[in-house]
């Protein structure tokens, strides 16, 4: 049986509605304090951030813990692999000898450079150079990257203002260019797609609330949340990374989908002609408790993805989850209270008229006077969609992830085309040369490598010691700082393809088992073994099914509130898997946010229809619709600029979003009401 509130409006959960009725009073009745009280307590905790160490590294990113990980780290320390970048000359064959020349003096001259070798090998019409780099590309900061002040951005310089009137082509490839072109040419979209995003969100943001003092307070409370998140990451963590630099703005954003939420209806309130106080208190007693329960089902999800053992899904976690915690205690406080303060100062009360949304009635009221049909199409569409979950696969190649402006990439195939080696060898460290040489003739009777280099090429077995007067660039080749000997192997494959790269480590692990490459950590970053995946899921989807019984306590109800959710989350992904778009850890990041979106949609619609009886399914849908139909325009706006990144990690996040949330926002006006009709819930 349903009680009423003092406002009149129907309570299914008179305990959340009692609270933020208590809470509209506290509003009303203190709402400088509650705005001073939360303003200095974000910019307190924003403050701790400005006091631990900012980590925009690569290294920030990696699956802390992974056993290939941690080797390849062990013996970068040694060997300095990842500090190598190689240079690749092409041209008339006259010409290369001056070019090697002018590349290495200025090469030399940089003091961003350990050591210079020109490879003695030759081919025809091209040359190499090798330059040991002084700075790790892994450990660098975005920030050096983004302003062309790291070692490689440099010496990237040098040589090409050297060689601007040769007659040759200079490619680079190796760790650091690879590292340092993904992630400028990412950066260098988003300096121009990042505005362009925000600005399309504020003229969408507009159809809703057009005056821009109103504007600007529904960003307010958005901005605190983001420094406060970065300030409760900093405490959890003890740095500041490019994960929470990057995810904070994006899970923080959905506190426009909040505020609009309230927006919508506050309007809707005085539309009906009633004074403020009243209207706020109907807004936060009925749009309030469905944004509770959708705030803490994407909370949750972000909760259980914190449980992960990697440390890219578990800091999103951790930002998730904070951060949609603060975006919905300061959309029901700080804005609010800023309402009230603006209403005071006006010189007469205004009444805002409810904004239309074209066709959504029609839409709406089509399907809940047919709803067998809707449910019918509805479940028909899921099918065919569904379907391609069959198809869907794990992305297993480096170079479908990151940025496509990577020339390296290309470079590395050229490589290995014309020298019969590549960037990524694989390394094993030996404690003496006889053992190096024993190494390195199990490498080359192994017809799968198709060049061996290292200190046996150079030593005989019965050597302990480098010559005297041995140059730093022979020297760093075959004896690592540690002091054992190494062998360099090369296969004849030069891509980044994981399957191809687990079968070559497979192969170099049997001749020596501590033998290490770059292609480990590519496997280990791209294709790792995540068991835990299943298990995340299962958990987030009991979470979002616990939260929606306590929340509505009837069967059928909660039927209409996940309705949305499982239309966008299983048509998204079958959808991905008939494009035959391959699943990374960004799908594994997006899809709780997705979920938590159209969990939120069906709530609002749910929630709507139970807090008055008298309104007819398509109404209800129609009333919460257009807030919903703004949250999906704004939220698809700032997923944009990832869509527009150039970069398929990025653009696959972005893809679930884009597809995911208008699915949710047409089951949202369709199928709830159908199903409201169905069920005899109306």
């Amino acid at each position: 049986m349903r009680r009423r509130s003092s406002t009149g409006t129907a309570c299914e959960t008179p305990g959340v509605t009692a609270a933020l009725l208590r809470l509209a009073d506290v509003v009303l009745a203190r709402p400088r304090r509650l705005l001073a009280v939360e303003t200095v307590g974000c910019l307190l905790l924003a403050a701790i951030a400005l006091t631990v160490p900012v980590d925009m590294s690569f290294l920030s990113v990696l699956p802390q813990g992974d056993p290939l990980v941690e080797r390849y780290l062990a013996m970068n320390e040694s060997a300095r692999m990842s500090h190598r970048a190689v240079l690749l000359l092409e041209g008339p064959e006259a010409a290369l000898p001056g070019a090697v020349a002018a590349a290495t003096g200025a090469l030399e001259a940089r003091p961003e450079v350990d050591w210079v070798a020109a490879d003695p090998r030759v081919a025809p019409g091209a040359r190499v150079v090798v330059a040991s780099l002084r700075d790790d590309p892994m450990t660098l900061a975005g920030r050096d990257i983004a302003l062309g002040r790291t070692s490689f951005s440099l010496v990237e310089r040098a040589v090409g203002e050297v060689l601007a009137d040769a007659p040759v082509t200079a490619g680079w490839a190796g760790v650091p260019p690879q590292t340092i072109q993904d992630i400028e040419a990412t950066l260098g979209r988003f300096l121009w797609l990042s505005p362009l995003c925000l600005l399309m969100v504020l003229l969408l943001l507009r159809v809703a609330e057009r005056r821009a003092v109103r504007l600007a307070l529904i960003g307010a409370p958005m901005v605190l949340a983001v420094l406060a998140t970065l300030g409760v990451s900093a405490v959890v963590f003890g740095d500041v990374t490019f994960n929470e630099g990057f995810f904070t703005v994006v899970v923080c954003g959905l506190g426009a989908d909040f505020a609009l939420h309230l927006v919508v209806r506050l309007r809707e309130e005085r539309g009906d002609g009633r004074p403020f106080e009243d209207a706020l208190r109907r807004t936060l007693a009925g749009a309030g408790p469905p944004i509770v329960a959708g705030a803490l089902t994407t909370a949750g999800a972000f909760a259980m993805l914190a449980l992960a053992p990697e440390t890219l899904p578990r800091r999103v976690g951790v930002t998730g989850a904070v951060g949609v915690v603060l975006c919905l205690g300061l959309m029901l406080t700080w804005l609010p209270a800023a309402w009230v303060l603006l209403e005071r100062r006006a010189s007469a009360s205004s009444t805002d008229s409810t904004f239309r949304v074209p066709g959504l009635g029609r839409l709406a009221g089509v399907a809940a006077r047919r709803p067998l049909t809707t449910v019918a199409l509805a479940v028909a569409a899921l099918a065919c969609s569904g379907a391609g979950l069959a198809h869907l696969r794990y992305e297993t190649d480096f170079n479908n992830i990151v940025n496509r402006d990577v020339p390296a990439a290309a470079v590395n195939e050229r490589l290995q085309e014309r020298f019969g080696a590549n960037s990524s060898p694989w390394l094993v460290a030996s404690d003496t040369v006889a053992d190096a040489h024993r190494v390195h003739a199990a490498f080359t009777a192994d017809p799968a490598f198709v060049r061996v280099d290292g200190a046996a090429s150079l030593l005989p077995p019965t050597a302990v010691d480098l010559p005297p007067g041995t140059p730093p660039a022979v020297a760093a080749q075959v004896r690592g700082v540690d002091g054992r000997w190494l062998t360099w192997a090369y296969t004849g494959y030069a891509g980044l393809d994981t399957v191809r790269l687990a079968e070559d480590r497979r192969l170099a692990e049997a001749i020596d088992p501590s033998a290490t490459g770059y292609g480990m950590f590519v496997e280990a970053v791209v294709a790792g073994e995540r068991p835990w995946a299943p298990w995340i899921g299962l958990g987030i989807l009991g979470l979002v099914l616990v939260v929606m019984l306590a929340d509505l306590r009837s069967v059928r109800w909660v039927v209409l509130g996940v309705a949305p959710a499982v239309v966008g989350t299983v048509g998204t992904l079958g959808l991905l898997g008939w494009l035959d778009a391959g699943l990374g850890i960004a799908h594994v990041m997006s899809v709780p946010l997705l979920l938590g979106l159209g969990v939120d949609d069906g709530l609002h619609v749910a929630h709507r229809l139970r807090e008055a009886p008298d309104l007819t399914a398509a109404a209800g849908a129609v009333s919460v619709g257009r807030a919903i139909v703004i949250t999906t325009a704004t939220t698809c706006a700032s997923f944009a600029a990832l869509a527009l990144s150039n970069n398929p990690s990025l653009e696959s996040m972005a893809l679930v979003i884009l597809i995911g949330l208008p699915l949710c926002l047409l089951a949202s006006i369709t199928l709830v009401p159908a199903l409201a009709v169905l069920l005899r819930l109306r």
